[in-house]
């Protein structure tokens, strides 16, 4: 007869020893493997949302930054301007 071991990774059956596989065993492993690919698109799914959120979050943060570098040359050049002005009266 034949043993259906069921392992916590998965839900698809294993068989051991010997095995005499009917149509009972084929729809199991059938509607098993249906489960089981269910669970791994909803993971995918999840895990996509997921990475797209922090490719946002990222990509807020780089447009910050960018700003921030952008603020800081405007200053650098508005100092630099001020220091040319400053040599030009002492001159």
């Amino acid at each position: 007869m034949t043993q259906l071991v069921w392992r916590t990774d998965s839900c698809l059956p294993r068989f051991t020893g010997r095995s005499e596989v009917n149509a009972v065993h084929l729809l199991e492993l059938k509607n098993a493997a249906v489960v089981d690919f269910n669970a791994i698109a909803a993971k995918m799914e999840e895990t996509s949302d997921r990475a797209l959120a922090e490719m946002i979050a990222l990509g807020g943060q780089i447009d910050c930054r960018a700003a921030n570098v952008t603020n800081l040359e405007r200053l650098v050049d508005q100092i630099r301007h001020r220091i040319e002005v400053l040599e030009e009266q002492q001159a």
